[in-house]
């Protein structure tokens, strides 16, 4: 998925806001010379637009927070307006969690979530999918 991902945010990068490091890596990513992982290709979209760490930060918080609240509004017995409102709150401790990220160092930071690898797997290998990969 995140192959995919990255492929389609490149080509929509090139054709929003095209550029030539743009172009070099989509055609990268077509010849297989590189994968284009979505990360990446994230990085090179903030980079190629200019966005200062703080904007990249806030547009990538965003885009994770709506997507959460995309599933949660198929998944459970929430409105549309209940979403905007959680969403409009989430946003406002964007700046405070900025903060303390940009302040980490790299010893600083973790990840443990063995239930979420857990459930990707269960997922990948279920016959009918709530969502498809």
């Amino acid at each position: 998925m995140t192959l995919r991902m990255g492929r389609k945010l490149a080509e929509l990068l090139m054709h929003v806001a095209p550029t030539p490091l743009a172009e070099e890596w989509l055609t990268r990513i077509v010849k297989r010379a590189t994968p284009g992982t979505f990360p990446v290709v994230l990085a090179l979209v903030f980079a190629t637009q200019g966005l200062s760490e703080r904007q990249a930060f806030a547009a990538h918080q965003y885009g994770v927070a709506t997507m959460m609240l995309s599933a949660a509004l198929r998944l459970m017995k929430i409105s549309y307006l209940d979403g905007q409102a959680i969403l409009r709150e989430v946003n406002t401790l964007a700046d405070n969690v900025y903060r303390s990220s940009a302040a980490a160092a790299v010893e600083d930071m973790s990840a443990f979530a063995p239930l979420a690898d857990i459930l990707a797997a269960i997922h990948v290998k279920s016959r009918v999918r709530m969502f498809m990969n």
